[in-house]
């Protein structure tokens, strides 16, 4: 015996459910733009056409407590200029409902679009909170998907911000995307709606885990500066060198440019910036965009040269500060240090100093914010770890592994820091060598988790305060400076 169909007809001469398909047949059959379907059950069938919003159909009711469905939707009132955010949750066999408000000046001008992303990131963040491993959202805004996929530009604050965030629940999270046509009448698209509009009405949020974007916000404006740079009598094989260098981290594409010997442009990890990189006919390179972690590969390349102080005051006007004023300073507190490092190391330690020299502030919306300075850390860094070294692998020669300096340190269960190893202090053999060294190895292992995030600054952990950036990298210089007369001294003895 065949099981019962039911056919709903959407468009036609006359809509409805019918119960077999003579009935229908006839207000389809020649009706332009027809829409029907068969189902087996009625419930199923009075979904499609809108009749019952009330659930999701049993077959999408999630009972798994590693997977979240989530439906997320997005409301503006123009007059008042608020948005709204509705989500509509599934998981572990639980339906949950949230929606948040906001009027922030920051974003109004994407209207209903804030409320979607702002939708989208409370779901994701759900989803985060509760141990998922998986999750499907729901949306019938375009841009959540396409922004996720790159098939669309991150131009605004907002947009950007989402990619940024969407990076890192991608550590946690498998995401998945599922476009619902908006106004059809889907049970959860519906609820999402409702809920996005009722945040907006009552002005009250109803959330389980909240989401800030203001964190965000200094890190996407850095990202609006544009990079002007510029060096004379480059070489072609430095060229090649740097373009591979970018090549290992970033995507590179060529490009074409009247009057270049080669040009390409490197994309952000971050964002859909690039950086585009010109070596002309006159052998000058010219590096413009606004891929700023781009850029902090290329300082480190350039620090090499030199005549790397003469490059920097070539762009004296980007970093904003007098660079032949900030190199005497520099000389006067670093005494006869300098000439310990490498010309680029002693270069990477300049541009740390240099830093804090920098004007870091910027107005946003008449609301002062401050970068994000995280980044700022990884010259200082670089120049610890190659003083670090030195001394312990050179100096010593201390067996340390190229990329960490394990087997040389270990914890100290007491006071939770580190000190040498056994074999590491029979080798050194000089309590007052030995401390200074562990104080400058403590610093740099703390504040390793700011500068080194592979380029990912999604991964970066933040300091939003550009005194305590100052602070770290003054702290670490006087570190090396001081860790070296100790060294030096005792070593006379």
């Amino acid at each position: 015996m065949s099981k019962k169909k039911y056919y709903a007809v959407k468009k036609g001469r006359k809509t409805g459910i019918y119960e077999n398909w003579e009935d229908a047949n006839k207000q389809v059959n020649g009706f332009r733009g027809a829409e029907y379907k068969s189902f087996s059950s009625l419930e199923d069938a009075k979904e499609y056409m809108g009749l019952e919003n009330k659930k999701i159909k049993s077959t999408n009711f999630n009972n798994n407590q590693n997977k979240v469905i989530a439906y997320v939707d997005g409301s503006y009132n123009d007059k008042e200029k608020i948005y709204g955010s509705g989500v509509y949750i599934i998981h572990n066999g639980v339906e949950k409902e949230f929606y948040k408000y906001g009027k922030d000046a920051n974003f109004i001008n994407t209207r209903n679009v804030v409320g979607e992303i702002i939708a989208t990131l409370l779901a994701l963040e759900y989803a985060k909170n509760k141990n998922a491993i998986e999750i499907d959202i729901h949306y019938d805004y375009d841009g959540i998907k396409k922004w996720a996929v790159e098939e669309w530009k991150t131009k605004s604050d907002i947009a950007k911000i989402y990619k940024m965030k969407l990076e890192e629940y991608k550590k946690y999270l498998s995401i998945n995307f599922y476009k619902v046509k908006s106004h059809t009448n889907n049970p959860g698209n519906t609820k999402a709606d409702e809920l996005a509009k009722k945040a907006i009405d009552e002005m009250t949020n109803k959330i389980e885990f909240d989401i800030s974007l203001y964190d965000n916000i200094d890190r996407i404006k850095k990202y609006a500066n544009n990079i002007n740079f510029k060096f004379e009598n480059f070489k072609i094989e430095d060229f090649k060198l740097l373009k591979k260098l970018l090549s290992d981290n970033f995507e590179v594409e060529n490009i074409e440019t009247q009057n270049s010997i080669d040009s390409f442009k490197a994309k952000s990890n971050i964002f859909n910036t690039h950086l585009k990189i010109i070596l002309y006919k006159t052998n000058t390179l010219t590096i413009q965009g606004k891929a700023h972690d781009v850029f902090i590969i290329v300082q480190e390349f350039l620090s090499k040269y030199k005549n790397y102080i003469e490059i920097l005051q070539l762009n004296e006007e980007y970093f904003g500060t007098n660079i032949k004023e900030t190199e005497s300073e520099f000389e006067t507190i670093m005494n006869n240090l300098s000439n310990f490092f490498t010309i680029e190391i002693k270069n990477l330690l300049f541009t740390a100093y240099l830093i804090t020299k920098q004007n870091k502030e910027v107005e946003l919306n008449n609301t002062s914010y401050k970068f994000d300075y995280s980044f700022y850390l990884m010259p200082i860094m670089r120049v610890l770890e190659a003083f670090l070294r030195s001394i312990i692998c050179d100096k010593y020669r201390i067996n340390c592994k190229k990329d960490s300096f394990q087997g040389v340190f270990e914890k100290n269960n007491e006071d939770l820091k580190y000190c040498f190893t056994d074999v590491a202090r029979n080798k050194i053999n000089n309590f007052e060598i030995e401390n200074a060294l562990e104080k400058c190895y403590n610093f740099y292992h703390k504040r390793h988790k700011y500068a080194h995030a592979k380029n990912n600054f999604a991964q970066t952990k933040t300091i939003t305060d550009s005194d305590k950036v100052n602070e770290f990298i003054i702290e670490g210089i006087k570190l090396i400076k001081d860790t070296y007369d100790i060294y030096i001294n005792n070593k006379k003895i």
